[in-house]
């Protein structure tokens, strides 16, 4: 009776930490087949407001999600098996934010990335930066940010000038404050 008892807790622990796991994202090929347009993608929008695009390429699946109110922007690329190859943020193509992870094709990590090592003057710092300079860095035409060479730097165009800005990444300082005429093809 005893091992029995002993049996049954131990069948019941493992399936209490099984379901504590956070299983691998996958792609839903069938959905997405049966969903996608003559471009080979789908977008949907959520009613909080969130965008979610999904694509096919030759090569691999891709799924782009961004939040209504969020800078950021959630990239998952997926095998053409459907499991998980990469997935992190990044700000509108110009940068990589935050650990990003990459799987190989049986959905064991390979390969994590930390973007933010480097950046003691974080992204809410910086943003205060901006907030306080009046750069809308939503306006994509207008602003770009990146991160280079250990430093952080950005662009935008206001009134009749455009500004090159450097950031040193560490210590938040000003290392470059250009300010030139803007000249339309510029």
């Amino acid at each position: 009776m005893k091992k029995l008892i002993v049996i049954v807790v131990t069948v019941l622990c493992t399936a209490c930490s099984a379901q504590k796991t956070n299983p691998m994202k996958t792609f839903d090929i069938d959905i997405f087949n049966k969903n996608k347009n003559q471009s080979n993608r789908t977008i949907d929008t959520l009613k909080n407001g969130t965008i979610i695009e999904r694509r096919e390429s030759i090569n691999f699946y891709e799924e782009f999600i961004k939040e209504k109110e969020s800078f950021f922007e959630k990239y998952s690329r997926f095998y053409k098996n459907g499991k998980l190859q990469l997935e992190g943020q990044f700000l509108y193509n110009d940068f990589q934010k935050g650990i990003w992870r990459e799987y190989d094709k049986e959905g064991n990590l390979i390969e994590e990335t930390d973007y933010d090592k480097e950046f003691e003057f974080t992204w809410e710092r910086l943003l205060k930066l901006l907030a306080e300079r009046n750069v809308d860095i939503r306006d994509v035409n207008n602003t770009t940010i990146r991160k280079q060479n250990g430093n952080w730097r950005f662009d935008y165009i206001q009134d009749i000038y455009i500004y090159d800005v450097i950031i040193h990444g560490k210590t938040g300082e000003v290392l470059q404050d250009a300010k030139n005429v803007f000249q339309e093809g510029s």
